[in-house]
């Protein structure tokens, strides 16, 4: 698990909570209901309160092009949000190319990524 200290300011009302399965119907445990509940009961155990859902159901991730992921981006850019809680960068993008360029954009910004699990290096 990654995980970042943040002050307690911020983790009011600025925390953002990001699932994505490309397939609408998906029920196993990266399903949409599973993701939530997963990043709400971590969050909740970090202390954030208020956070924002941003929920890309059936969208693949081989894109950035997606509606919550977008409107997450631009509520990162006009400086609504300061952190995001996701399960992995898997959940952000499937290339790894594309998970670092998202990360520069956010990353300049100054806000912080939480990661439930980090993918496993071999």
């Amino acid at each position: 698990m990654t995980s970042t200290t943040i002050n307690q300011s911020s983790k009011i009302n600025r925390t953002a909570l990001y699932c994505r399965v490309a397939t609408a119907n998906q029920y196993d445990t990266n399903s949409i209901d599973n993701q939530l509940s997963r990043l709400r009961s971590f969050a909740e155990t970090q202390g954030f309160s208020g956070f924002t859902e941003y929920v890309d159901n059936g969208f693949s991730g081989l894109t950035l092009d997606r509606p919550e992921l977008t409107r997450l981006t631009a509520d990162i850019e006009a400086g609504k949000i300061s952190t995001v809680v996701a399960i992995s960068t898997d959940r952000i993008a499937r290339s790894y190319i594309l998970a670092s360029e998202w990360l520069k954009r956010i990353n300049a910004c100054n806000v912080d990524l939480m990661l439930l699990y980090t993918p496993n290096r071999h």
